[in-house]
């Protein structure tokens, strides 16, 4: 007698904003597991893009080398919990998968050789709808209705998404590739210009008294300074080729501060500048981007003096600018406020 199919059970939920960290305690245990093996995990799927329902279901992008390398490396990935399940229907992919003690999936590994076509376009979608959320509003409206309709019928859910994701993949691609030209990226960070919707994100520092202490006017009240301020740095960007650029995490994809060149209103020098959200200090970011502005600073502005302002209490930003090659010029008032102006040697 042939025994009966059951079909897959799965629930959509509204955004868990924990699921950013079970994301993280996952990526870090994965890693360790996999030793000295250079692996790069990112943060994809529904649970990464903030705001938007989702399957309570962590998916984790992993970027390798070599797929022959992780093959070889299968027993790790089961010593922690996951089953492998080799490409599962889609070229070039290494599927694991982990479900908890009472049977319900948690986590989902998506490996692809790094920089592949398969890697990207996750990226792309999961980058397209945080820097666009009525489309990701729409998605989110789209799968909670799906769950509605078809709550015992998994595969009538991932029917009704499709020509969704099929749209708007194809559009995150062609927006990906046009951006990237414009991207600075670091180890862990990629730099990229302000976008009019990035004010949401922003606003987590601007409006922060701790990050703002030593800045000329201070925090940011309301999201409107932030949009102002974010709307001056696209000018400057449009009119000199440069400016502030919104820092992203490169795994999470996340807005974790900003970076960059900018002239002072007066027009006789340009500062080198940097911010982090709070959960970022103390992690080495400041010196990996300031770095990877002074090289760009140096292929396309050569000759040009460079300059760097901070407030005499601000003792770990003069740490970062003398280990950038900054040294302590002279102190001036800086729209009001008492600042250490610092050149680079």
């Amino acid at each position: 007698m042939t025994p009966a199919f059951t079909p897959m059970r799965y629930h959509v939920v509204t955004h868990n904003p924990e699921w950013k960290q079970r994301f993280a305690a996952e990526a870090d245990q994965i890693a360790r597991a996999l030793n000295n093996m250079a692996v790069t995990l990112h943060h994809m799927g529904s649970t990464a893009i903030p705001g938007i329902s989702a399957k309570p279901i962590i998916d984790i992008l992993m970027e390798v080398d070599e797929l022959d390398a992780l093959d070889a490396r299968r027993a790790a990935m089961e010593r922690i919990g996951y089953e492998a399940m080799g490409e599962f229907g889609i070229p070039g992919r290494r599927y694991f998968r982990k479900n908890d003690a009472s049977g319900i999936r948690t986590h989902q590994v998506h490996a692809f050789q790094a920089g592949s076509t398969g890697a990207t376009r996750h990226l792309a979608f999961r980058d397209y709808m945080i820097a666009h959320p009525d489309a990701a509003r729409t998605y989110s409206s789209l799968k909670e209705s799906l769950a509605l309709q078809h709550p015992d019928d998994f595969e009538a859910y991932m029917d009704g998404k499709d020509s969704f994701i099929q749209e708007h993949e194809a559009k995150a691609v062609v927006w990906d590739r046009e951006r990237r030209r414009d991207w600075i990226e670091t180890e862990r960070t990629r730099l990229r210009p302000f976008e009019e919707n990035d004010a949401d994100a922003a606003f987590v520092w601007f409006s922060d008294p701790d990050v703002m202490r030593f800045i000329p006017g201070g925090p940011d009240a309301t999201l409107d300074e932030t949009r102002h301020r974010i709307a001056g740095y696209r000018e400057h960007q449009s009119r000199h080729g440069f400016s502030k650029r919104l820092i992203i995490h490169r795994e999470s994809g996340e807005a974790i501060g900003d970076a960059g060149l900018y002239h002072l209103p007066d027009g006789k020098r340009i500062e080198l500048g940097f911010r982090l959200a709070k959960s970022h200090w103390g992690q080495g970011y400041a010196a990996e981007v300031g770095r990877r502005w002074l090289a760009w600073f140096d292929t396309h502005l050569a000759g040009e003096p460079l300059f760097a302002d901070v407030h005499p209490e601000h003792l770990r930003s003069q740490h970062v600018l003398e280990k950038l090659g900054f040294s302590r010029s002279h102190a001036e008032t800086v729209f009001g406020m008492p600042m250490l102006i610092y050149t680079r040697r």
